[in-house]
């Protein structure tokens, strides 16, 4: 399965006005802790709070202002300059406001990583509160840098968390790598379960719509799945029928399954 390429700056943008619009959630705190210890989570928020307390964390930032959590994110998001808005932003985060840390997050990326939503320090740092406070977005941006770095149980439990975020690109990231991972290890359960969420949430197309590669790579997984029944209860017929489907969507990952159901019939 193929990796989309790296999100150009509008899309960026088109992901942040969703938010805005109320697409994204993240209000409410984990139970979970995604960054591990409390140790860590602890050290991340002192992180953040001394950037924005600091007057030399980040030269090029203006001062940080004077507002409270939601009103500084519904301020970032409304200021033109860059470096007023991520002054917002900061100001949010540090008040524990998990939007603020979200887009704070956003703005601090790392281009020379060379896959979507990698975060530079500052930003891995403003990602592990967003996440502790309920952002799951952010947690998909700490499992996509930290992924070739860290422990393979932490980025699963990571990408598991926003797989569960409302934005379908966000999703289609988060609950991809988790069933990767969860295969990779052998939970055939767990990554028939991700696979269907990624399937059923965007894909048939409605209308003139069209699908999204994440959800037919995530229909073809469910439907090979669902054909020979590993972790699931086996429906050939249904799962036969999706990859077929998915195929003629130009779907490869659906043609070799159904290419290798047909070798296991002889």
């Amino acid at each position: 399965m193929t990796h989309p390429t790296p999100l150009a700056p509008p899309v960026r943008a088109a992901l942040a006005l969703a938010w805005l619009l109320g697409c994204s959630g993240g209000e409410a705190g984990s139970a979970l802790s995604p960054a591990g210890s409390a140790a860590t989570n602890a050290n991340a928020d002192a992180t953040v709070s001394a950037e924005v307390a600091s007057p030399s964390a980040s030269a090029s930032v203006a001062a940080a202002p004077i507002c409270d959590g939601e009103a500084c994110w519904t301020l970032g998001g409304k200021e033109k300059d860059p470096q007023r808005s991520e002054a917002y932003y900061r100001e949010g985060c540090n008040q524990e406001h998990p939007r603020s840390c979200d887009f704070l997050a956003q703005m601090l990326d790392d281009p020379s990583c060379g896959r979507p939503f990698c975060l530079n320090d500052d930003g891995v740092a403003v990602a592990r509160r967003g996440c502790r406070l309920g952002a799951k977005s952010s947690c998909l941006y700490l499992a996509e840098t930290l992924k070739d770095k860290a422990d393979k149980a932490e980025i699963e439990q990571l990408y598991t968390m926003g797989c569960d975020d409302a934005s379908a690109i966000i999703q289609d990231y988060a609950c991809r790598g988790a069933a990767d991972l969860a295969l990779a290890r052998g939970d055939l359960p767990k990554a028939a379960a991700l696979a269907e969420k990624r399937c059923q949430n965007d894909t048939p197309p409605k209308g003139d719509q069209p699908v999204i590669e994440g959800a037919k790579g995530g229909c073809s997984l469910y439907g090979f799945l669902l054909a020979t029944g590993q972790g699931v209860k086996q429906d050939e017929r249904k799962g036969r029928e999706l990859l077929r489907l998915m195929c003629s969507l130009d779907e490869e990952a659906a043609c070799e399954f159904l290419k290798q159901l047909e070798r296991d019939r002889r």
